[in-house]
């Protein structure tokens, strides 16, 4: 009698949380590699433990993020890490899960003689998000090269990092800063157009993850871009912490297996070609961190962020709740 008792309780027990599966988990990201684990988990429903499906959804401008967040529109979100700081600082119910990617921002160049922030000057540089992470990075980093941007630059913003090839293709400027998988896209049609005699190929000359590390004798990564989780969400530990676990699990498959997860990833993100996201894959420093271990590098992150325009976290340094940790 008694073990026909604890089988009806473990049956009960069972049924109740199957009861509470939420209809649909909703991931939203951008374009680059931030978002790729988010598309895996999604297309594989590895939270199915926890919901019935699981959507992406594709933000396009950061603007549109914003409005996701507020909304509460969405569940999980890849994002600039400092987006988490700002809602935070605001009131808004966010965790910041983890850094997922550690450098993806790169200055190229058709004209051989730039190699440096200095033989920039007079030049038009292209960049994208104005106001926004890469350009905050790149405007910061030439400063501390002794540049003074709106000054020393000719600068040309654009709305999107894909918008930056037809402006260098084009000729309006050779040199550009962005963001891959952007940045190997345009080189490789620039080396296609070079080899039928249109003018000369683009190639990496810039770091920026290696001029952060110079600059501020620390490793050469910035923690620019992770996981955030959003308010419908945070309270439930058990999810969050399956969710950590699986996009570990995510990561790493997509490390291993880049062909196979383009095949899946190019479902999902419009206007993305099989090779660009292959290409995003392999130059991606796509190496999550929890955000409770990387707390000096976000630290130091923020820090310069607030330094330098503190309304982009929200006006102060956002204090230890806003970082997930499951101890």
């Amino acid at each position: 009698m008694k073990n026909l008792f604890m089988v009806f309780f473990i049956l009960v027990i069972f049924a109740s949380a199957h009861a509470e599966k939420r209809d649909k988990l909703v991931f939203t990201g951008p374009f680059t590699a931030v978002s790729y684990p988010l598309i895996y988990m999604a297309d594989q429903n590895s939270m199915g433990d926890f919901a019935h499906k699981t959507e992406f959804r594709y933000w396009q401008n950061p603007d549109q993020l914003r409005a996701m967040i507020a909304g509460e529109q969405a569940d999980f979100a890849a994002a600039p890490s400092y987006v988490g700081a700002m809602f935070y600082n605001k009131g808004i119910s966010v965790k910041l899960m983890n850094i997922s990617v550690w450098g993806i921002l790169h200055v190229m160049s058709s004209d051989p003689a730039v190699k440096t922030f200095q033989d920039m000057k007079g030049k038009k540089v292209a960049v994208p998000f104005r106001g926004e992470m890469p350009d905050l990075i790149f405007r910061h980093l030439a400063e501390k090269n002794g540049i003074e941007p709106e000054k020393d630059y000719d600068l040309i913003y654009v709305a999107h990092p894909m918008d930056i090839a037809q402006i260098l293709l084009s000729g309006r400027a050779d040199t550009a800063m962005s963001a891959e998988p952007a940045v190997s896209m345009t080189i490789a049609k620039s080396k296609e157009l070079a080899a039928k005699g249109k003018g000369n190929p683009l190639v990496k000359v810039i770091d920026l993850q290696q001029e952060w590390g110079r600059v501020y004798d620390t490793s050469p990564r910035i923690a620019q871009a992770g996981t955030l989780a959003l308010a419908s969400v945070i309270e439930d530990r058990q999810l969050l912490s399956v969710f950590e676990a699986e996009f570990e699990k995510a990561a790493e498959w997509l490390k291993n297996n880049p062909e196979k997860a383009a095949d899946i990833i190019v479902n999902y993100l419009p206007n993305m070609s099989r090779e660009a996201i292959v290409i995003g894959i392999r130059n991606s420093d796509m190496n999550p961190v929890p955000a409770y271990d990387a707390l000096e590098e976000i630290k130091l992150f923020f820090s310069i962020l607030h330094e330098s325009d503190p309304s982009k976290i929200g006006g102060q340094m956002p204090d230890g709740d806003l970082y997930y940790h499951d101890r």
